[in-house]
């Protein structure tokens, strides 16, 4: 299913997963390197369940390779989902633990982590050109030690710099958005003019969208929201000039089943990809269309009606 749709670049492990509500919840990556049967697990608290960190940072590395995609690396930033989170001066473990991260990844199996990466079975480095910082929040005195030990990697905030300029340093920066099928109508000239003057501005990283609606949670990943979707990355292959990747809500979500039902319906065999799931297949095999734009629409007896 994953194959069929031919992703460009896998997020991982998640979002808010890597947070944790509680910071003593967090992803921690070392803990899920190893045999199994030797990791620890952890209390995913965000989304209420025990995960037994059986998909590690080794398997989305080896996943990514498998599927061709580019890997992009969420670490976490010593902030939970909740309020919990480390003061600036006490984030140096944090930061520490990112750059063991990345040598694990790419370094050669002369370094402490690329011989640990070695001996589990994997001798080549792993390609790694993406680190996302935490999970909308700001950087906080990552950027520089990355940088300085990996100029070549792209370093992305999770602060939205779509509505005004980013007050730190970055590549690119997240955007994330659930809004309803008229929310993201709406927002398919979100990133027109956005601050295309400015060569220099980071780029949009588009890592979280998709149409929500929590009365009626069946809509989701319907045809209706489906075309609503459609036409947001439509707006985003037509503003190239500030934006760089985008990604339905799918980084995998496997740690969350149930939201799965944006692109597949699960609680049947053989699993189906619904809607969300054909649209997001349908960008990523078909070329590049040709693009009109919107004269209009409206939403008339629960139905979409737009001139194209």
């Amino acid at each position: 299913m994953v194959l069929k749709l031919k992703p460009k670049f896998l997020r991982f492990p998640g979002g808010c997963y890597v947070e944790g509500k509680f910071l003593s919840n967090a992803y921690r990556w070392k803990q899920t390197i190893g045999p199994w049967e030797n990791r620890s697990g952890h209390h995913s608290d965000v989304w209420g369940y025990w995960s037994d960190d059986g998909l590690g940072y080794l398997e989305y590395l080896q996943l990514a390779e498998d599927l061709e995609a580019e890997p992009v690396w969420v670490v976490n930033s010593g902030i939970a989902y909740g309020k919990d989170e480390i003061d600036t001066s006490l984030i140096a473990p944090f930061v520490q633990e990112m750059l063991d991260s990345i040598e694990f990844a790419r370094g050669s199996r002369d370094t402490r982590w690329g011989s640990r990466r070695a001996k589990l079975g994997h001798p080549a480095p792993f390609r790694l050109n993406y680190v996302a910082i935490g999970n909308e929040n700001c950087d906080r005195k990552f950027y520089r030690a990355l940088k300085n030990a990996y100029p070549d990697i792209n370093i992305i905030s999770n602060c939205d710099g779509s509505e005004k300029p980013l007050d730190h340093p970055a590549d690119l920066y997240d955007y994330h958005t659930y809004p309803d099928v008229l929310g993201m109508l709406n927002l398919t000239h979100h990133f027109d003019k956005k601050r295309s003057n400015d060569p220099r501005a980071p780029k949009a990283f588009v890592s979280e969208y998709a149409v929500t609606n929590p009365p009626d949670k069946v809509k989701n990943g319907s045809f209706e929201a489906a075309l609503a979707e459609a036409a947001f990355l439509l707006s985003l292959e037509q503003n190239r000039q500030v934006q760089a990747i985008s990604q339905i809500v799918f980084p995998l979500l496997i740690d969350k089943m149930t939201l799965l039902t944006w692109l597949v319906m699960h609680h049947c065999l053989p699993i189906t990809m619904i809607d969300g799931g054909i649209q997001m297949q349908l960008f990523s095999t078909a070329p590049q269309p040709m693009v009109s734009p919107v004269i209009g629409c409206r939403r008339s007896s629960s139905t979409l009606v737009g001139l194209f």
